[in-house]
């Protein structure tokens, strides 16, 4: 008969769950950690337990300190970038009930890894999270079908684990009232395979793509010409973005596979979308869903673009865009 119940009433050993808090992993500079911090406390609320975040590849206590003013409760900062059995050695001493990384390679090597090795299953690229509080599961809704449909998953084992899009969440309120605490910490980083050599002789431009630019124009068969596409580029990089198109845009030539929006192309989220001459096919909306706003052009008022827009402008695309670089001139 099992009598450890009644020996924690008596005033034996103190019972309670092996594996217990929310802990979520960020890399430091990425984005995505407030918001996700503010997701997992309401989370925590509704379970009795505390949200502990580990920071990894840098110690900015300031960083910290706005994780516990979005729902933090314990901060560990680590200057160093571990790899799985770094994080396992960490984990394996704290056990976390629930275990959230925000999409990055980074993660997405380390994470499957720690998965298998603890023989717990892991939800890839959440969009949204939450919790079954009678099964005390993580709820993670993931996109299927190439992202034209989602679905939700329960979490079992232990840890329960996630990945999670570094756009899933707005940034929360910031609480200063919250309180918490930061440690640093020493994570274990094994040799790397790789030595450094020396300094570049020469270091690579970084350019901005469809998949990075939080601006984004993006034409269709809707612009019929080369005086058209090149108002496209002009008016992409008054807004410091970048062109892309539609398929139909590819397939006359006018754009590369690299500039593709679409289900087969890339899945974007600017912060800025505008599609000017493009139709808004399904397979076109799968690809720029995520957008934070959408400004489309077309002639056609029965585009079905514009039921995806936040503003609709009825008209040739080459003149209106024309009269948009008027105005920003």
């Amino acid at each position: 008969m099992d009598l450890s119940y009644l020996e924690s009433l008596m005033g034996g050993e103190e019972a309670g769950p092996e594996y217990e808090h929310i802990w979520l992993v960020l890399k430091a500079g990425k984005e995505g950690g407030l918001g996700l911090a503010g997701k997992a406390r309401t989370m925590a609320d509704g379970l009795g337990a505390y949200v502990k975040v580990l920071v990894v590849g840098g110690e900015d206590e300031e960083f910290a300190r706005k994780l516990i003013q979005a729902g933090a409760d314990e901060v560990y900062l680590s200057a160093h970038v571990p790899d799985a059995d770094g994080l396992a050695e960490f984990f394996e001493e704290r056990k976390p009930e629930m275990l959230i990384f925000v999409d990055s390679s980074w993660s997405m090597e380390v994470a499957p890894r720690l998965a298998f090795r603890w023989d717990t299953a892991l939800v890839p690229h959440g969009e949204d999270l939450g919790i079954d509080e009678a099964e005390r599961a993580l709820l993670v809704t993931a996109p299927v079908y190439d992202r034209l449909a989602s679905q939700v998953y329960g979490c079992s084992g232990h840890p329960q684990m996630a990945t999670v899009s570094p756009k899933a969440f707005d940034e929360p309120f910031l609480d200063e009232s919250h309180e918490g605490t930061v440690e640093h910490v020493e994570l274990p980083v094994s040799a790397s395979p790789v030595r450094e050599v020396g300094p570049a002789s020469q270091r690579p431009e970084r350019k901005l793509t469809v998949e990075t630019a939080k601006v984004v124009v993006s034409g269709g068969r809707g612009v019929t010409d080369d005086e058209g596409w090149e108002l496209l580029s002009k008016l992409a990089e008054a807004l410091g973005g970048v062109v892309a198109g539609s398929r139909g845009a590819l397939d006359d030539g006018r754009i590369t596979k690299k500039q593709l929006v679409d289900i087969t192309g890339h899945h974007i989220a600017p912060d800025l979308y505008i599609a000017a001459g493009v139709s808004g096919t399904m397979y076109h909306y799968a690809g720029m869903k995520d957008a934070k706003m959408v400004v489309a052009i077309n002639h056609n008022p029965k585009a079905p673009i514009f039921k995806h827009a936040d503003f609709g402008i009825v008209g040739d695309a080459k003149e209106v865009v024309k009269a948009i670089l008027e105005a920003l001139a």
